[in-house]
């Protein structure tokens, strides 16, 4: 029996002990301080941001290089600069040259004068535009209408500046009227 009376003496008290820990706390004391609050207030902000960079990254970046109606003569050319670290970098868009009156009622309606159309590099297009060069990472030779759908290179820590050049055939005396919608699209 005194046995049974040390051990119901243990127990109460463990649980007096249990109880003086557990302190009751006021509603006071549960609330945050200003400087937690605005410490919470700031990771919410800036889960926010991380969130809506990660939705940018992953939506595809678009940039347009010509959409327009011109006249070449010998060549026309247009540049255009992938950022650093481009990924999924795609050339897209479509040309047509448009016939002449001399040309239409020669060879029918909707018949353009022959052209082509080279992609090139910084360096590439150096060559080409002291020298005469033709070499280009991908060409579109002697026609007069195309779709284009390329992939490109993925840029490294440093921009890669491309040139988009169209040149009349060496068959076409005239002036060709071209019509061109072209645009470039990476994910970041």
């Amino acid at each position: 029996m005194r046995k049974k009376k040390i051990i119901i003496a243990a127990i109460f008290f463990c649980l007096a002990l249990t109880a003086c820990n557990n302190k009751i706390r006021s509603p006071e004391l549960d609330q945050p301080t200003a400087l937690e609050a605005e410490r919470a207030q700031k990771q919410k902000e800036q889960a926010a941001r991380d969130a809506a960079a990660a939705l940018d990254a992953a939506r595809p970046q678009e940039m347009t290089i010509v959409n327009k109606t011109f006249f070449v003569n010998s060549y026309e050319k247009f540049e255009f600069q992938l950022p650093p670290h481009a990924k999924n970098p795609k050339l897209h868009g479509t040309f047509h040259s448009i016939p002449s009156d001399r040309r239409k009622s020669a060879s029918g309606p909707g018949d353009g004068e022959k052209l082509s159309v080279m992609l090139m590099t910084e360096s590439e297009y150096k060559n080409y535009s002291t020298r005469r060069v033709e070499q280009a990472v991908v060409s579109w030779t002697n026609v007069s209408q195309e779709v284009v759908d390329h992939d490109l290179s993925v840029t490294g820590d440093q921009p890669e500046t491309y040139y988009l050049v169209f040149r009349s055939s060496a068959s076409s005396m005239n002036t060709v009227l071209v019509s061109a919608n072209f645009s470039i699209s990476y994910r970041k």
